[in-house]
């Protein structure tokens, strides 16, 4: 059966994906116009965000399903936005590969087995670090230009600040990946029933 709301939670949803390939097209370095667009983009995928969470639990309920598709349709958006940086900014390759390859862990592990609250509790200050710096680092690039334009700093000088940001978000992903993988964290293995 249907969730209430089901094809306005999709849309909300996979609107992130759209988003995301519309910011790979659009973001440059080096546009002022295109800057602002890309800068509205992130903001209308934070708003869908929490506007398909909201109606979850509002007017719907929170499901596996849905969060698969949201978790699918973040990760969709946030690799976008880091290839379009990359390419903009040159960052190391080996960076988003370990940015997403924390995400894809996180997200099977979960899959797998839902965390419980204290897992989860346990997990939140990498989480909380993670996005504060990734997406702070992020933002920070795409409104450089902005930024260069109405306050003392030149273009240069913003983007080794803000690429440091970025790494910096190595170091929770790195914690969260080595307590993912304890004991503790892992489902555990049942044995499959003899054959037949």
């Amino acid at each position: 059966m249907a969730r209430p709301y089901e094809g306005i939670l999709i849309l909300l949803s996979f609107s992130r994906v759209a988003l995301g390939l519309v910011f790979i097209i659009v973001f440059t370095a080096h546009d002022f116009g295109n800057a602002i667009i890309a800068l509205s983009i992130i903001v209308i995928a934070q708003v869908t965000d929490h506007l398909d969470g909201w109606v979850a639990r509002k007017f719907s309920k929170p499901s596996r399903s849905g969060y698969l598709q949201d978790s699918v349709a973040d990760k969709a958006f946030q690799l976008a936005v880091l290839l379009a940086l990359t390419r903009e900014y040159q960052l190391q390759i080996s960076m988003v590969w370990l940015v997403m390859l924390r995400e894809i862990t996180v997200l099977a592990i979960r899959i797998q087995r839902p965390f419980t609250h204290e897992q989860m509790q346990q997990l939140r200050p990498h989480s909380i670090a993670f996005a504060f710096l990734l997406r702070g680092g992020c933002v920070g690039l795409v409104f450089l230009l902005l930024l260069s334009e109405w306050a003392w700093i030149d273009t240069d000088t913003g983007a080794m600040i803000f690429t440091a940001v970025i790494y910096l978000a190595i170091v929770p992903s790195v914690t969260v990946l080595r307590d993912t993988f304890e004991p503790s964290f892992l489902p555990v293995q049942r044995s499959l029933p003899p054959q037949a």
